[in-house]
């Protein structure tokens, strides 16, 4: 079983680009490595349970910020973290992951 990477971001800005889609930049965290078209899986815990939600990175691996533009869903998990995380606070992910990347 592969070992599982947990890392914490501190949310630096939160920008609404529509009605329905947020812009998330994060604080990248030290020893945190991807290539581009991979994702991370958010942790989302509430009283009654954990979850994990996937979303791409939007931002590029070179960047000091993890970018995330989040879709607003009704009733979404993400969407509701997304639509309450202030700046200051943390988000929890796992990652990376994915092979949707170009290999040289």
């Amino acid at each position: 079983m592969s070992e599982i990477n947990k890392f914490w971001a501190v949310l630096k800005q939160k920008k609404w680009l529509t009605n329905n889609i947020i812009e998330l930049q994060f604080q990248k965290p030290k020893n945190f490595e991807y290539m581009a078209g991979q994702f991370v899986q958010w942790r989302i815990i509430e009283p009654e349970n954990a979850a994990l939600r996937p979303y791409s990175l939007s931002s590029a691996p070179y960047q000091d910020e993890l970018e995330f533009c989040v879709k607003i869903l009704p009733e979404g998990r993400g969407s509701a973290l997304a639509e309450k995380i202030q700046v200051g606070e943390i988000l929890e992910f796992q990652g990376p992951k994915g092979q949707f990347i170009n290999r040289e």
